[in-house]
């Protein structure tokens, strides 16, 4: 399986029939082979891909980020906010990558099993993203740290004109402190500085509707987020029919 654009595709008009892109990936040596692409297409976008299926899930965004304000927040979200601020909890950049690394990893294999999600991301995956982060100012990888522990991250991805919330986790034991609300001030907070239009809190799973309901007090607006996977061979093409992953109709 191969992403045409992440994490939202764009610019690739619409793809009604991939034939040279099938045929340069066809070409990869065996083991390397791609037999389908999986195309991430944005609520906040252009409609792409109108020929072939899809799956969808909710977007979140704040669409007008320049005319974003704090002071619209909510009088609870206030309270939460200020909560951490009395809390003996601090942010700040992420910048020990080996063991950082290992302190998000953990929040967000922690995270994914509540939930009884599937781990996508792996340990060599956040350290490459905070390495990244020490000489890129397009990403950051904040953490709220209790001392030496880390109670919560947050990773942020600036791309054009828009911000992308990557990844979250936090640690239960401190959730009284909201470290999750302080570290989605922070990134909204950033986005607005470095001028982007919209902040985008990308797709949630369909059944976590608080979570959806958490990104939208934030000022955000929901829209469906398709997801189609087009095969470029015999193999994905079977693939996708029998695992409904919404390829051509």
């Amino acid at each position: 399986m191969g992403y045409l654009g992440f994490p939202a595709g764009g610019g690739i008009g619409t793809l009604s029939a991939p034939a040279s892109i099938a045929e340069n990936l066809n070409r990869l040596p065996f083991g390397r082979r791609v037999d389908a692409i999986r195309v991430p297409i944005s609520g906040f976008s252009k409609p792409l891909l109108s020929a072939h299926g899809s799956v969808s899930s909710p977007e979140t965004a704040i669409l007008d980020l320049p005319g974003w304000s704090a002071d619209q927040l909510s009088p609870p979200l206030r309270r939460n906010l200020k909560k951490f601020e009395r809390s003996d909890l601090e942010l700040r950049a992420s910048v020990d990558v080996g063991r950082d690394a290992e302190r998000y990893y953990r929040l967000y294999r922690g995270t994914i099993e509540r939930h009884r999600g599937r781990r996508r991301y792996s340990l060599a995956y956040f350290r490459a993203l905070l390495e990244l982060s020490l000489s890129s100012d397009r990403l950051r990888c904040t953490g709220a740290y209790a001392g030496r522990e880390l109670a919560g991250f947050l990773v942020a991805a600036s791309s054009g004109g828009t911000v992308f919330y990557l990844h979250g986790a936090s640690d239960p034991r401190f959730q009284t402190a909201r470290p999750s609300d302080a570290l989605f001030r922070d990134a909204i907070l950033w986005a607005k500085s470095v001028g982007a239009d919209l902040f985008d809190m990308m797709s949630s799973p369909p059944s976590q509707e608080g979570l959806v309901r958490f990104k939208e007090k934030w000022g955000g607006t929901t829209r469906q987020h398709r997801t189609c996977t087009v095969p470029v061979s015999w193999i994905g093409g079977l693939t996708v029919k029998l695992l409904g992953l919404g390829g051509g109709n």
